[in-house]
C-alpha cells in the first residue's frame, strides 16, 4: 500500500475510535519492525516494536531484529531465558497531531496489508470503539459461548480466533459455516489439527485474547457497512477470515482456505438477503 492508502486507512481506523478526524495534522509515518515472543514463565506474549530508521537499519537481517528485541526485554527486567517462538511483522505507525485534542493520535497499521493492528493517543484523549453498543445476535451470543468451550475443553486459559474457528465448523445453520466446509474446513480436521500443535499462546487477561478481540471488531465493522442492526455468526466468520496472523490465519494457511474467495462468497449471500 501506498502511503496515502496507508494515511486515509489510519484517519478511517481514527474514526472507529470516536476520534473526530477533522482536528488532525501533520500525518507522520514510521516504519516498524514488531517482535513478538512466548514466554512460559510470564504465561503470555512479550511484544517489542522497533524503529526501522535509516537505510542501514532497513538492511538488517530478521536474526538481528530478535537479537535486538531480546536486548529490550533484557533492559525491561523481564525473565528472557525461555523467550520462544519469535515472529516479526512489519507494520507502519502513522501518527497524527491534534491541537485542538491536545495531543497526538497513533495508529499502527500492517505494511503490507493495511490491517489495524492497535491504537494508542496522548494523555486526555479517549479511545472508545463507535461499534461499543451494538448488539449480538443470538447465534452471535451461541457461537461465542461455543468457543469458549472449546477453549476450556482443550485446557487453555484464553479464547482465542482458532477456538472461534472450530466453533463455527461445528455448525452448519449459517451461510459462513457451511461455505468453510464447502471450501474444505471440517470440524473434526480442525479439532485434530488444534489438539496436535495447541492453541496459539496469548495474553488474555479478560479471557478473549488479542485474535479474538480483533476478530470481534472486525465483525462489528463488517456489521456496519452491511447496514445490519446486529452483529451474526457470518460477520465473526468474516473477521475471522480478515485475520493476517493468529490461530485462525494458522488453520487457514494450513488447510489451504483461499480465505478471500470464502469472504467474497459470504459478502454476496448476505447483500442478497439484504435486497
Amino acid at each position: 500500500m501506498t502511503h496515502e492508502q496507508l494515511i486515509a486507512k489510519a484517519r478511517q481506523e481514527a474514526e472507529y475510535w470516536s476520534v473526530p478526524t477533522s482536528y488532525f495534522q501533520h500525518a507522520k509515518l514510521r516504519e516498524m519492525v514488531k517482535v513478538s515472543f512466548t514466554s512460559p514463565e510470564l504465561q503470555g506474549s512479550v511484544e517489542i516494536d522497533l524503529d526501522r530508521g535509516d537505510a542501514t537499519e532497513h538492511a538488517m537481517t530478521h536474526d538481528k531484529f530478535i537479537a535486538r528485541a531480546r536486548e529490550e526485554v533484557e533492559r525491561s527486567d523481564l525473565p528472557t531465558r525461555n523467550l520462544q517462538h519469535a515472529e516479526l511483522r512489519e507494520i507502519v505507525r502513522i501518527s497524527f497531531c491534534s491541537p485542538e485534542l491536545g495531543g497526538t493520535v497513533q495508529i499502527d497499521l500492517d505494511q503490507g496489508t493495511g490491517q489495524f493492528v492497535t491504537a494508542s493517543a496522548s494523555a486526555g484523549i479517549e479511545l472508545k470503539p463507535r461499534n461499543k453498543g451494538k448488539e449480538f445476535s443470538k447465534a452471535a451470543q451461541d457461537l461465542l459461548a461455543r468457543a469458549n468451550d472449546e477453549s476450556k475443553r482443550m485446557g487453555c486459559d484464553h479464547v482465542g480466533s482458532d477456538h472461534l474457528l472450530l466453533a463455527a465448523v461445528s455448525r452448519d445453520t449459517e451461510i459462513g459455516s457451511m461455505l468453510l466446509k464447502n471450501a474444505g474446513l471440517t470440524a473434526e480436521a480442525v479439532r485434530t489439527r488444534l489438539l496436535s500443535t495447541g492453541s496459539v499462546p496469548e495474553d488474555a487477561p479478560t479471557g478473549y485474547g488479542p485474535s479474538m478481540r480483533g476478530v470481534l471488531r472486525s465483525a462489528c465493522r463488517y456489521a456496519d457497512s452491511l447496514g445490519h442492526a446486529e452483529v451474526t455468526p457470518e460477520h465473526l466468520i468474516l473477521g475471522l477470515l480478515d485475520e493476517t496472523d493468529g490461530g485462525a490465519r494458522n488453520l487457514f494457511s494450513h488447510f489451504g482456505i483461499n480465505t478471500e474467495e470464502t469472504k467474497n462468497k459470504i459478502l454476496e449471500a448476505l447483500r442478497k438477503e439484504s435486497r
